[in-house]
């Protein structure tokens, strides 16, 4: 049962980190087309 806990909080957090860096790109994607 802890196993499985962990191995869920270990998705969870890997989900977050992929979303962050999504959230990174598309920012700074946002700023190259400001400067252009």
């Amino acid at each position: 049962m802890m196993i499985l806990i962990s191995l869920l909080d270990f998705c969870k957090l890997l989900f977050h980190i992929f979303v962050a860096l999504q959230y990174r790109y598309i920012f700074f994607y946002q700023n190259l087309l400001l400067t252009f």
